[in-house]
């Protein structure tokens, strides 16, 4: 799952930074996740409040967070990130840290559809953040309409489509349209995708991760494929775009803050997680990055805009069909990186 853009200078930097910090005496927080994931003005008022000096980290994606963090795991506090990629770590063992609830009281304001989930039951290891699903946007001026995943081949889109530039996202949308499950392992069918894949790629503009809308935006491209606060920004810039709840379905996520087990800096990891579980900045920072609020006690603080932008707060007839992402598995992953390789490559 992709949420912005990565920049391994700014990691580099915040990993040199981190490691001057364990050193010193300077109280710091170590966050990792996408940038801007946790907006700045949530960051600035958590170092008003408690003095504590917030070092900010971000990755592209889920395997690229995973593979910076599986040997640097002293280097971060905190990391937030998806629920099959923190499946995956607390199947590995030793990775994260196990939570003592007394410390974050506020973990009672966390909406009960988004605990016990299929990655962490009792919520031993993570504190849900956000949740959302990749959705269809298109211009109504410049395509006829759009509603099933099938359009995105249709002949007349060619050279007008932007999708994410996400394995998982893409080729889980492919997975949809042919009616498979989005974790599927099945050599045959990812055959499948990726000769349906190969075929929709003269429909393709770009693949953008950090700002699809963009493309949108200009008119560059009628239609896409991407988050609910990106559709959010295409529709507030151009009247005419509409977003569509696939007819074939729709996969989910539900973000998670993790404490890594070698946390240089735990005391402030749970100053943190209590703070941003807040009922006003759990609010505050949904409202900035335009993601599903998982927060029960925030409802009241968000505002009405947010609250009706259906791209952004998915129904619930839609949300309860929705799939999954899920950890493959070594050899399905190769699998699933040949047929993307060869995708991207054409």
């Amino acid at each position: 799952m992709t949420r912005k853009i990565f920049s391994f200078a700014l990691l580099l930097t915040a990993l040199l930074l981190a490691t001057a910090c364990r050193r010193g005496d300077d109280d710091v927080l170590i966050i990792f996740t996408w940038e801007d994931y946790v907006p700045a003005a949530v960051i600035a008022e958590f170092e008003l409040r408690t003095g504590v000096r917030v070092i900010y980290a971000s990755f592209s994606s889920n395997e690229e967070m995973f593979a910076a963090f599986e040997h640097r795991r002293d280097q971060f506090d905190i990391i937030l990130c998806s629920d099959y990629m923190i499946y995956r770590m607390i199947d590995i063992g030793g990775m994260l840290h196990r939570l003592d609830h007394t410390r974050i009281p506020n973990m009672a304001n966390i909406c009960v559809m988004y605990t016990g989930l299929y990655f962490d039951p009792y919520n031993l290891y993570s504190i849900p953040y956000s949740t959302g699903s990749p959705l269809i946007v298109y211009n109504s001026a410049l395509v006829d309409s759009i509603v099933s995943l099938r359009c995105l081949w249709r002949e007349d889109l060619r050279g007008k489509v932007v999708l994410l530039d996400d394995i998982r996202d893409i080729m889980g949308m492919t997975l949809l349209m042919l009616g498979e499950c989005v974790n599927t392992t099945d050599p045959a069918v990812l055959e499948r995708v990726r000769v349906e894949l190969l075929s929709l790629k003269p429909n393709i503009i770009a693949f953008n991760s950090d700002f699809p809308h963009r493309s949108i935006i200009s008119g560059d491209a009628a239609v896409g494929f991407m988050y609910g606060s990106q559709i959010t920004a295409a529709m507030n810039a151009v009247p005419t775009v509409r977003f569509v709840f696939p007819e074939e379905g729709v996969s989910t996520f539900v973000d998670s803050f993790v404490v890594s087990a070698q946390a240089p800096n735990l005391d402030n990891a749970y100053l943190f997680l209590n703070f941003i579980l807040e009922a006003e900045i759990s609010a505050q920072a949904s409202s900035i990055i335009n993601y599903g609020n998982t927060n029960q006690a925030a409802t009241t603080h968000l505002p009405e805009r947010f609250i009706n932008n259906l791209s952004v707060n998915i129904p619930p007839h839609i949300r309860q069909n929705a799939q999954y992402f899920r950890p493959l598995g070594a050899e399905a992953e190769q699998l699933w990186d040949r047929v993307w390789t060869e995708f991207r490559a054409r």
